[in-house]
């Protein structure tokens, strides 16, 4: 599996307090040269790493940011430059206040199959204390019109762990929740630090909650309905090849680690990155399948806990309750 991220940085300005991804203020102009230059770094990267078959043929696409849905314009014009193997998942972020039945006739005419809504919560106080820009009302009418075009439609939440804006019960409407087929649910970090208990029994409650909803949990943050986990998220975590374009991507290609500038006029490929097991155990253990047990030294895995981590199968893999403390726990195993 390959699959192709398109890294698009454009948002409303000011930005979200708590996002820390490369964005800059949407120009529709700018969009336009910053289309122009992703197709640009497509052909480079087919003759600069002898990907040209490659780089053509991607088995998912997945256009992030920013707000990928404020240009729409980024998305057709890698769209018309790439090809997608039959039955590709063609992912693209949006904001609830940027859909309309406009944007989605758009996104379905360019390719994209599955959008991911940035909703966050359905409690507007949560989404206040945010600072996000929409509210609950938002959240239904984006989702509700996002369904007359998609079928796979997936929302993002973030859980505050905070004890007067807890997102615990989420409160997904039921209508909503039918509609949905993927949900991501986050934890806020590095900005208005959650409290460890808090967050930990927060993320608890909303996995069973999701759980009984019919969202099987597969990775610590994403839950899915049957058939509707996200191949190109899929694919980071097993460790496979992506090409990453645009603005502060990454790409992993044959074992070779890349990425390029935050810079929206001159981003090309920066460096290399030494490519080790650390990171492979590091993504894998983000899964509920977790990783082959061969990849960590024996002893280290009984330094954990058996409430954190479990083995079986000739696989190592974080309890619900280990992956609320993922990173003490990586700390003993790498």
């Amino acid at each position: 599996m390959v699959g192709l991220y398109v890294h698009v940085p454009f948002c409303k300005f000011p930005k979200c307090p708590y996002c820390g991804f490369y964005s800059v203020k949407y120009d529709k102009r700018l969009a336009r040269d910053y289309a122009a230059a992703c197709v640009s770094q497509i052909r480079e990267y087919g003759i600069l790493y002898g990907l040209t078959a490659l780089a053509r043929q991607f088995d998912t696409v997945y256009f992030g940011g920013g707000t990928p849905s404020l240009a729409p314009e980024v998305i057709e014009t890698v769209m018309g430059e790439i090809a997608v193997t039959e039955g590709a998942e063609v992912s693209a972020e949006c904001n609830p206040d940027t859909v309309t039945d406009e944007l989605c006739m758009r996104l379905r005419a360019a390719g994209v199959n599955r959008v991911s809504i940035g909703v966050q919560s359905f409690d507007d106080g949560v989404l206040k204390f945010l600072g996000r820009a929409h509210s609950a009302s938002d959240n239904v009418r984006a989702i509700t019109c996002a369904a007359r075009y998609f079928d796979n439609i997936s929302a993002d939440f973030i859980l505050t762990g905070q004890p007067v804006t807890g997102n615990r019960r989420l409160n997904i409407p039921k209508n909503v929740s039918e509609i949905l087929t993927h949900i991501s649910a986050y934890m806020l970090e590095h900005w208005n630090e959650p409290d460890g208990d808090l967050a930990a029994d927060e993320y608890l409650a909303v996995c069973g909650k999701l759980e009984a909803a019919g969202f099987k949990q597969y990775e610590i943050s994403n839950f899915a309905k049957i058939g509707h986990k996200c191949l190109h998220n899929l694919n980071y975590w097993r460790y496979g090849d992506w090409l990453g374009i645009g603005a502060a991507a990454h790409s992993h290609i044959d074992g070779k680690r890349f990425y390029t500038k935050e810079s929206i006029t001159n981003f090309t490929q920066s460096e290399y990155i030494q490519d080790d097991n650390t990171e492979k155990i590091i993504m894998g253990l983000r899964l509920v399948e977790g990783i082959p047990e061969k990849w960590i030294d024996k002893q280290k895995t009984k330094t954990v806990s058996r409430e954190f981590i479990c083995t079986g199968g000739g696989r190592v893999f974080l309890t619900r309750r280990g992956m609320c403390v993922q990173n003490a726990v990586l700390a003993k195993l790498i």
